[in-house]
């Protein structure tokens, strides 16, 4: 139980902070527990009352809804693809006509896979990309790809769904969704989630089916008591938070708590999708709130939340800063990118537009030659590296390698110097590649070497040496 962890730790009282289904959670242990509750932040609120599965088209119809008029109403986007609701529609009528093909990566095991989709599945990615502001930025171009036979985009998409794929608990899902969700299902509620537009309607609750009602038969997971259906009433200080965008939890949701909760604040945040805490301004908000729960938190930083990358040039204006660092297995100091995130040693990475997802690995492994080390990068790319004419930068012959996978292009350069492999590794959308290598290479690649020794002081230089008196001359 939760509250006795609470109690084991010697904590009087605490701050809870629930996440999507975290948050229907965190009502559970407002309802049960309050006596031990300092505060409590619920950030894309499941509501205990609502049964989420059963009205799938219309929340995924609001947030799509969301997409088309923000990229309508901003210059950027409307310029770059107009008539985008239009042309979506389209695309996806096109797709049902002419499902495509291609392959998808797995960006942890390398593994490659077929895929093929029709217009239904480009619904479903389109809705898992609304929970990402990184991902729906690019649906706009991803679609204007789609209609000049480019598939790189989609490619990314899917493969990010793929590389997902494992940490998704299958199980543990639908233990929960047959004890608290379905047995609360009322036949009617499948009509009341349907939108009539057949577009969004064919995404039905699943959890309706028969097929779903035999599967909680074998989970045996019983049903929740009743109370746990019914909206949570309490005291507690408590921030409300969504994101305008959120696919799967909409701002009504967490709107809807306030019937019952008499000492909330509610704030919305635009241009941000599932988990608003992810948000910088969403962090300075929650902060605030825990410093002071009696006071509704200020929300200055709400109107200066960035509007979606719908496109990107990920070279404008490029300047570089120095880095170093030193592990176990690998090393370096360069340069990266000013405003890339740092992704863990010498790895950074610029990610506000999935579509143009950019990486910059550089590593110096003593002991391991080269030809070696870009092999094994090749297994775990699960694409065999191809090599090029090698490049001059930094006074140094590096050999170059490229390793296509689905949706992007990988650039390897590698050197040996005096033992030590300096490798250092592009990965960019295909069409942003030859804009990177002449960008970035010759600098980051001129840059890079192994950590700087310590400085230690020369022999005889210690301050007893260094200030001896002259020995007398003697002479005979």
């Amino acid at each position: 139980c939760i509250r006795d962890r609470r109690l084991a730790l010697g904590f009087d009282q605490w701050n809870v902070v629930g996440i999507s289904y975290g948050t229907r959670l965190g009502q559970t242990l407002m309802r049960l527990y309050p006596e031990g509750i300092r505060s409590v932040i619920l950030d894309s609120v499941l509501p205990t009352r609502r049964e989420a599965g059963a009205d799938i088209p219309t929340v995924a119809q609001r947030a799509y809804g969301v997409l088309f008029e923000e990229c309508a109403a901003s210059t950027e986007c409307a310029s770059a693809f107009p008539d985008f609701e239009s042309r979506f529609f389209a695309m996806v009528d096109q797709l049902d006509a002419n499902p495509i093909a291609f392959d998808v990566s797995d960006a942890i095991s390398g593994a490659q896979y077929a895929a093929r989709i029709d217009g239904g599945d480009l619904i479903d990615v389109g809705f898992q990309a609304l929970y990402s502001k990184e991902a729906f930025a690019g649906l706009p171009e991803l679609v204007a790809q789609l209609e000049a036979g480019d598939t790189s985009g989609i490619e990314t998409l899917v493969g990010l769904q793929v590389t997902n794929l494992p940490f998704v608990a299958g199980g543990m899902y639908w233990a929960v969704q047959c004890h608290e969700e379905v047995p609360f299902i009322e036949p009617g509620d499948a009509d009341a989630g349907r939108t009539g537009n057949p577009y969004f309607d064919r995404m039905g609750p699943a959890e309706l089916d028969d097929a779903a009602g035999r599967l909680c038969e074998s989970f045996d997971a019983g049903t929740a008591d009743a109370v746990e259906d019914q909206l949570v009433v309490s005291e507690l200080p408590t921030l409300l938070m969504a994101g305008r965008f959120d696919p799967i939890t909409p701002p009504a949701d967490a709107e809807s708590l306030l019937e019952g909760l008499s000492n909330a604040s509610y704030v919305e945040l635009p241009h941000t999708g599932h988990a608003a805490l992810v948000d910088p301004c969403g962090q300075e908000i929650a902060v605030a709130f825990l410093a002071d729960p009696t006071s509704p938190p200020p929300t200055d930083c709400v109107g200066e939340v960035e509007e979606p990358a719908w496109t990107i040039d990920i070279f404008a204006d490029l300047e570089f800063e120095e880095f170093s660092y030193e592990d176990v297995f690998a090393s370096g100091r360069g340069v990266a990118p000013v405003g890339w995130e740092a992704g863990g040693d010498g790895t950074f990475i610029r990610s506000d537009n999935l579509l143009h997802l950019s990486v910059l690995l550089q590593q110096a492994v003593a002991g391991i030659p080269p030809d070696f080390l870009v092999g094994n990068l090749g297994d775990i790319l699960g694409a065999a590296p191809v090599e090029l004419a090698p490049i001059d930068a930094g006074g140094k012959s590096w050999s170059h390698w490229e390793a296509p996978i689905p949706g992007s292009m990988v650039d390897i350069f590698a050197v040996d110097d005096d033992g030590t492999t300096l490798l250092v590794l592009f990965q960019h959308a295909p069409a942003d590649r030859d804009q990177a290598l002449a960008t970035l290479v010759d600098p980051n690649l001129s840059a890079f070497g192994p950590p700087e020794p310590p400085c230690t002081p020369p022999a005889n230089t210690s301050p007893a040496a260094t200030h001896r008196e002259k020995p007398a001359t003697v002479s005979g």
